[in-house]
């Protein structure tokens, strides 16, 4: 008996001294504190939500649909080299983005017969078979649902790593990065600091998307930047896009430039596309007026072949990114220069043209340079070190755009800070004070276990560096309540058996027998609001919710397992007996 009760005192003394732990570096800087004690104390602690810190609260979709006309684009292109390496002539390939189809013309049905078997054995998993009834030389292979939703979990998941590195790189503290539990394509960011609002959405909402690709030298003279503005006017009116407020006349996106060039595809030359480069200042700080280019859409390097990027100064003490290639990018970089000798080079990040340097000679080192928009020095420096982080981290796998943008004030925090602490110190107290008056030491022991439930909770907050958010200090101050609830209820009945005569280790054992399965019940059904509140509810609601299980479950370990170990230990000693005051 008697070892049994030591395993529980040792459990619960070193449950406290975790617990403890754990939520020092929330309250106090260990930096300085010996190295030994430091590598103790985990090194974890609770941030403060918007809601009390204030900060930037962002909504973000991934163009899931991107991802899938990619990879679709990706396995038509394979397909038609893997056959074409099997020498089955292929005469025509058509994709379709809308319902994930590729349909595929062979020279025969034989051949036709050779690339079905051929596609459906490499590709298990990957593509369905539509049958064609009446052209035996056509197949029509479609993407399988189960691998579509492979491709939109991998590209949630690999947007929130970069929008993590992104955000972890620039030094954001304490950001609040998951996808939305109620949509499939939606991430929520939270970025607590008024100071890291306007910086930490630039860095999110950049895309990161780097290409280089050469200008049309033989059509782009005769074309000019006036009259591709006018057809790009145009084509943004028939579009619905167009916004005279903008310097290129609408919307600068991705997506928009995408709709642009496919609306004007007719209009321009053959394997050609129009990209837009913003007004800028020039070295000398002049104003160098905005300009439309036409590049040919041949892509000869992207963004995956950087292996670094660096801000770098020029001879004017100007800030710009230097970019290092890995050596397939850097071969590939040399050849294009050696062969380009005189004509322009466009640098463009996410369908916009940064800039279009002449070729004054081949470039062997895989080295380039970005310049930037203005020469007023920091704002050049910021912009260099954004950029550089974005294009270190990597583009994003599909296009990312903000749906709903909320910045909170600090002000409101801090007063709701004082607030929320004000409240749950009167609601504690009033608790330890009725406790103490109406069930004297019992009272103590419970309050004991109250303040152990607190510590608790903190200490689960803090390893999981979860957001404490105004909801959640609600949580706090409604499990401080519900903790010692419990142990009125087995007082009670403690006081019941004392009152029939029975001895005080009789009457401990049958209070907290006796009431265990009416605690459990109560606690069971408070918990299932908790779950459905967590499952179905968002933001504020999800803090409360989390806030109320841990709570429970703290709650029924200290008001019942902490208490009887204090009170098996004390009525081991032949003095110890219980003494609550008198009912009036």
């Amino acid at each position: 008996m008697m070892s049994g009760l030591r395993w529980r005192l040792a459990l619960v003394i070193c449950l406290t001294t975790f617990a403890g732990l754990t939520v020092v570096p929330t309250f106090t800087d260990i930096s300085r504190w010996p190295a030994v004690i430091r590598q103790i104390v985990p090194e974890k602690r609770i941030n403060l939500g918007l809601d009390l810190k204030g900060g930037l609260y962002l909504v973000a979709r991934v163009e899931i649909m991107a991802a899938f006309r990619k990879n679709l684009e990706q396995i038509s292109s394979d397909l038609k080299a893997q056959f074409i390496e099997q020498s089955l002539q292929v005469e025509r390939l058509v994709i379709s983005d809308d319902d994930f189809l590729i349909d595929i013309r062979f020279s025969d049905a034989n051949t036709a017969d050779k690339a079905r078997r051929w596609a459906l054995t490499h590709y298990r998993g990957v593509l369905d078979e539509i049958r064609q009834a009446d052209q035996a030389n056509d197949l029509t292979f479609v993407l399988q649902e189960r691998y579509l939703e492979e491709i939109r979990e991998h590209t949630l998941e690999q947007v929130l790593e970069k929008i993590r590195n992104r955000v972890d790189e620039f030094g954001v503290s304490e950001p609040d990065i998951r996808s939305d539990p109620k949509s499939k394509d939606r991430i929520i960011i939270q970025i607590a600091g008024q100071e890291n609002a306007a910086r930490g959405k630039e860095l999110i909402k950049t895309q990161a998307f780097l290409e280089f690709k050469m200008v049309d030298e033989t059509n782009y003279p005769s074309w000019g930047s006036d009259r591709i503005a006018g057809l790009v006017g145009q084509a943004a009116e028939k579009l619905g896009i167009a916004d005279r407020d903008k310097p290129a006349g609408f919307a600068l996106t991705v997506d928009n430039m995408r709709r642009i060039n496919a609306a004007l595809r007719a209009q321009l030359p053959t394997g050609t596309q129009v990209l837009f480069e913003p007004p800028r200042e020039d070295d000398l700080g002049g104003l160098r007026l905005a300009i439309w280019w036409l590049v040919l859409e041949k892509t000869e390097l992207t963004g995956d072949m950087i292996i670094n990027a660096s801000v770098q100064w020029d001879e004017l003490d100007q800030a710009n990114v230097g970019i290092d290639f890995d050596p397939r990018g850097a071969d590939i970089f040399k050849r294009v220069t050696t062969d380009n000798v005189g004509k322009r080079f466009a640098v463009i990040l996410d369908s916009v043209v940064r800039s279009a340097p002449q070729i004054e000679e081949p470039i062997p080192n895989g080295r380039c340079r970005i310049t930037l928009g203005t020469t007023d020095r920091q704002q050049r420096l910021e912009e260099a070190n954004q950029l550089a982080l974005v294009l270190r981290t990597g583009a994003y796998p599909a296009p990312v755009s903000i749906l709903e943008e909320r910045t909170v004030g600090p002000s409101l925090g801090a007063d709701s800070i004082a607030k929320g602490q004000r409240a749950c110190w009167i609601g504690a107290l009033l608790v330890v004070f009725f406790m103490v008056v109406w069930y004297r030491f019992p009272g103590l022991v419970a309050n004991f276990a109250l303040m152990l439930n607190i510590l608790f909770i903190l200490s689960f907050f803090a390893l999981q560096q979860a957001n404490l958010t105004l909801p959640g200090i609600a949580g706090i101050a409604l499990t401080v309540g519900m903790a010692v609830d419990a142990n009125v209820i087995i007082f009670e009945r403690i006081r019941e058996e004392l009152a029939l005569g029975r001895s005080t280790s009789a009457a401990l054992q049958a209070g907290y027998e006796r009431t265990w399965l009416t605690l459990l019940d109560s606690n069971v059904t408070t918990a299932i609001a908790g779950v459905v509140l967590l499952q179905f509810g968002s933001g504020p609601v999800r803090g409360f919710a989390t806030t109320l299980l841990v709570g429970i479950a703290s709650s029924m370990f200290t008001a019942i397992f902490v208490t009887r170990v204090i009170f098996d230990y004390l009525t081991r000693r032949a003095s110890f007996r219980f003494s609550f005051a008198q009912r009036r």
